[in-house]
């Protein structure tokens, strides 16, 4: 036989109909309070009814859209080949875009790095890393969301001959960034130094 349990007097159910009542009032609180915060809000602002149509304008508040970087072109897609004695400028043009309006760009930060003895972040030498914190965003490019950058790296002729990385990061005015990157190769540098 199964035993019963029974409840004294003055307890009550842990489950009894007025818990459960009040347990489901919270959970349906706990929602409506989820959809009030994460979901963006929708406000119809009016509708025109015609003989044929039905014209709704509305009103949808998005909150902020992360840049992207669409193209990343470095040197015109050609390699790179050195000027004895000097140095070369590489030339860095991106096209970027952000949502929210062009205007929302707030920077553009470029590394140039010999892929396999250096990394993004690495201290700038002129053998294996480069860094530009000032690229140039111009905003007259395409439409209203996207950007035309240029970032420049002047290399020196003796910087190595490898598979190079350039890594952009692109931040917006509410700091959300993404980060993009494109390779390229650098020419050995054949050269003869004469004297005079």
């Amino acid at each position: 036989m199964k035993e019963k349990t029974k409840i004294k007097r003055g307890e009550k159910e842990i489950f009894s109909k007025e818990n459960k009542e009040i347990f489901i009032l919270e959970i349906l609180l706990f929602l409506l309070l989820f959809i009030a915060i994460f979901l963006p809000p929708v406000n119809l602002t009016d509708a025109v009814v015609d003989k044929d149509n039905v014209t709704v304008s509305s009103l949808l508040g998005i909150g902020n859209s992360f840049p992207e970087i669409v193209n990343i072109t470095i040197n015109n897609g050609n390699n790179i080949d050195l000027t004895p004695n000097s140095t070369t400028t590489v030339i860095v043009y991106v096209i970027a875009r952000d949502f929210n309006g062009e205007g929302d760009i707030d920077s553009l930060k470029a590394e140039f790095f010999d892929n396999s003895a250096s990394f993004y972040g690495d201290a700038d030498d002129n053998n294996t890393h480069y860094t530009n914190n000032t690229c140039v965003i111009d905003l007259t490019y395409g439409d209203s969301t996207e950007v035309n950058a240029t970032c420049t790296f002047d290399v020196a002729y003796y910087a190595n001959n490898a598979t190079w990385n350039v890594t952009l990061l692109i931040n917006d005015s509410l700091n959300s960034n993404s980060l993009e990157s494109n390779t390229t190769t650098i020419n050995t540098l054949l050269a003869l130094a004469l004297p005079d």
